[in-house]
Parts: C-alpha cells; structure tokens; sequence
C-alpha cells in the first residue's frame, strides 16, 4: 500500500508507543477501499447480496477472511481469490476495477495554482 504500508490482511504491528492498534489508518483506509474495489468488481447488486448474506451467516459469531473471500465468490458466481490475494496481501494497491486512471498515490503538485475561469 501506499506510503509503506503494507497490504490490509497483513498490516505493519503498532509502533510500541501505540498501545491500541485498531484505529490506525490502515484499517479503515485500507480495509474500505478493498471493499469498495470489491464492489466494483463484482457489481452493486451481488455486493449488496453478499452484504446481506455475511451478516446472516455471522451474526452474533466470528468468521476469517477466508470464510469472507468464499462467500463472495460464491455469491459472485465465479473464483475471486486472484482479486482478493493483489487486494489483501499485496505489496501495491492494485488498478482499481473499472477505473484505470485511479492511482494509489495522488499526482504530485507542480507548485502553481490550477486556472479558474
């Protein structure tokens, strides 16, 4: 990821002067933007599905990523585990599904002012 972070399944470990390590921005950051790729590339209605069924099948219990990476392709009606290892466990964001001119890092500033008009 970006900034030398690494991929949201495997997160850097807290720095020891930070005692809690759930709120870093790697976990929110990261984690959303997987799901939003994740939604992309599947479609907002099989999103929705696959919403819709984790909640049922995990409410009040615990489940894995794998666990998550399985229904989705099963809801998604096709293999998803390649999207998930260059999302999860990647070294780099990847291309964001259906938009090839996003970029993991913003374009750098040339220093002058953009033209108003």
């Amino acid at each position: 990821m970006a900034g030398g972070r690494r991929a949201p399944a495997a997160p850097e470990p807290p720095s020891p002067d930070h005692k809690i390590s759930l709120f870093r921005p790697i976990v929110y950051d990261g984690s959303s933007l997987v799901l939003y790729a994740l939604r992309q590339e599947i479609g907002t209605d099989a999103f929705r599905r696959l919403e819709r069924a984790w909640v049922t099948r995990h409410r009040d219990g615990n489940a894995t990523t794998a666990d998550f990476v399985a229904l989705a392709g099963r809801t998604a009606g096709r293999d998803l585990t390649g999207f998930f290892r260059g999302w999860l466990y990647g070294e780099k964001t990847p291309p964001m599904p259906g938009h090839p001119d996003w970029r993991s890092n913003p374009a750098r500033s040339t220093g002058s002012a953009p033209e108003r008009g």
